[in-house]
C-alpha cells in the first residue's frame, strides 16, 4: 500500500487493511510511504505516514504487531519500527522526539552498492566513536544527531565482512576484522581446501596492500551443508570441503585451524527448533569433541 496527501488515499488505505483483514490475508506486506520525485503528493512526513498507519490498523486484531511502514527507494528498504515527538530522556537532540529505523538489505540489482556499503560501513564507524559526528560522503550525509549508547566494544564492535569476490576482499583487507565467506558461491568457489587457501592468500595481499598488517583480518567460515547432503567431488577435482563421514569432517575443521580460520559457522537448518537442538548435539558429540 502507498500513503500520499490525498485524503481518498487514507480512506483506501484503511479499507485495503480491513478488506485484507476479511480474506484472511495477514501482514505479509509493507505499508509503504514512499518519496517519489516529481510527485510532491507522495512527499509524505514520516510522522504523517506512521500515523495512517496505525489509523489503518484499528480493530484489526493481531495487525498491529506485524504491519510496518518503509520507505522505499530504489536500493532497498528503510522500515520506520516507531516515531515520537517526545524526547529521550538523557539525549542531546531528541527534545523534539525522535524516529528509530530499520535498515533493510539493498537491492541486489544496485549497481553502486559496494559503494553504498563502503560508505555506511565508515559512517557507522563514526557514529560508534564520535560524540558529534559529521559525515559528507556521496551516499551518507550525517549531521547535528546522536548515537548513544556507544557501543562497549572500542572502538566499535568488530566487523565482519561477506562476500567471495575481489570488492568483498578489498573491503575485509581495508576496514575490516573479519572475513566471512560462504564456499559455495558458484561466481567465487572457496568449496576445497586449495581454493580456500588461496582466497586467503588473496586476502593476507590485499591487506598488507591496504597497509595493515595481514594478520590483523582474521578469517571466519561459512558452512551451509555437511556430510552426505554434500557432493563429494568438486569442479576443480579436489574432495569438497565438509563433506564425506564424521572422520572427513573433523579433518576439515582441523585443516582449516591450521591455515588460520578463527571461526566456523555451521547451518544446522531442520525443520522445528527441537531438531535443530538435537542435531548440534549430536554434532557437537561425533565431531566437534573429537578434534
Amino acid at each position: 500500500m502507498w500513503v500520499d496527501h490525498r485524503p481518498r488515499s487514507r480512506t483506501v488505505s484503511t479499507g485495503v487493511a480491513h478488506a485484507c483483514r476479511r480474506n484472511r490475508v495477514e501482514n505479509h506486506y509493507f505499508f509503504c510511504g514512499r518519496d517519489i520525485i516529481g510527485h510532491r503528493a507522495f512527499n509524505v512526513p514520516i510522522e504523517e505516514a506512521w500515523r495512517v498507519l496505525n489509523e489503518s490498523q484499528k480493530g484489526l486484531s493481531g495487525v498491529e504487531t506485524h504491519a510496518r511502514l518503509s520507505i522505499t527507494h530504489y536500493k532497498g528498504k528503510t522500515e520506520v519500527a516507531a516515531v515520537t515527538t517526545q524526547p529521550l530522556p538523557g539525549v542531546p537532540g531528541t527534545e523534539n522526539g525522535f524516529v528509530v529505523l530499520k535498515l533493510l538489505r539493498n537491492a541486489a540489482d544496485a549497481p553502486d552498492r559496494g559503494k553504498v556499503t563502503d560508505e555506511y560501513i565508515d559512517a557507522f564507524r563514526l557514529l560508534w566513536s564520535e560524540h558529534s559526528p559529521r559525515f559528507n560522503g556521496q551516499y551518507t550525509k550525517i549531521e547535528g544527531i546522536v548515537l548513544e549508547p556507544k557501543p562497549v566494544q572500542k572502538p566499535h564492535p568488530p566487523i565482519w565482512v561477506g562476500g567471495e569476490g575481489p570488492a568483498a576482499l578489498r573491503r575485509a583487507a581495508r576496514i575490516g576484522n573479519a572475513w566471512y565467506p560462504i564456499g559455495s558461491n558458484n561466481a567465487h568457489l572457496l568449496d576445497t581446501l586449495p581454493r580456500l587457501k588461496a582466497g586467503i592468500a588473496k586476502l593476507r595481499k590485499a591487506t598488507s596492500d591496504a597497509g595493515r598488517d595481514p594478520a590483523s583480518v582474521e578469517v571466519a567460515f561459512r558452512v551451509k551443508r555437511y556430510g552426505a547432503a554434500v557432493p563429494a567431488k568438486a569442479s576443480d577435482g579436489e574432495r569438497r570441503l565438509f563433506s564425506g563421514s564424521e572422520a572427513d569432517l573433523i579433518g576439515d575443521l582441523r585443516a582449516l585451524k591450521e591455515m588460520g580460520v578463527t571461526a566456523i559457522d555451521i547451518d544446522f537448518g531442520r525443520p522445528s527448533a527441537d531438531a535443530v537442538i538435537a542435531e548440534m548435539k549430536r554434532f557437537r558429540k561425533a565431531v566437534i569433541d573429537k578434534i
